[in-house]
């Protein structure tokens, strides 16, 4: 994996920015936050939401499998690829910090391009969407920073509010 990563980074740098995402797509609105309280898409803030029972959650789990082919006339359709984006941006980490970049590459020749770096598997070429997740395995105060300023934006709150939160941050580099 760290081969991979190191191939792939390589590559990025050759690309300037890395990917060909149109930047001013604009992405389904995100929930309004009321102030230190989030909600997710729909649900109030305080509501109970409906678990699923473990069966099912296992049978979805044990339903999902590698694609070996892919079809390359076919493309994920805008809307659908605007969802499995925003299910990307939403994805949990520690203290919300989310230390990674999603780089989408649509474009063939780009992909081209990485294909030895897959050791020549044939879905990079034929897939429509192509995500080379890239992680900051080295967080600083900085982004920790901006990780609290941008929650404060989003939740109207305080920096000074934060200040245990980001200090346990800091403890944690």
């Amino acid at each position: 994996m760290l081969f991979l990563a190191k191939e792939i980074e390589k590559g990025l740098a050759d690309f300037g920015r890395g990917h060909d995402v149109d930047l001013k797509v604009k992405l389904p609105e995100r929930p309004e936050f009321s102030k230190w309280k989030s909600s997710a898409a729909g649900v109030a803030a305080g509501t109970i939401m409906n678990p699923i029972k473990g069966g099912q959650l296992l049978a979805q789990l044990n339903w999902r499998y590698a694609t070996k082919q892919f079809d390359p006339a076919r493309k994920i359709p805008p809307e659908d690829w605007a969802v499995l984006e925003n299910a990307l941006i939403l994805s949990p980490s520690s203290y919300g910090l989310q230390p990674w970049k999603f780089i989408v590459i649509t474009d063939k020749k780009m992909r081209e391009k990485f294909f030895p770096a897959t050791w020549s598997q044939r879905q990079v070429l034929d897939c429509s969407h192509f995500i080379v997740f890239a992680v900051n395995a080295k967080m600083t105060e900085e982004h920790i920073d901006r990780h609290v300023a941008r929650t404060v934006e989003l939740r109207n709150g305080t920096v000074e509010a934060l200040k245990r939160y980001r200090d346990i941050m800091v403890e944690m580099l």
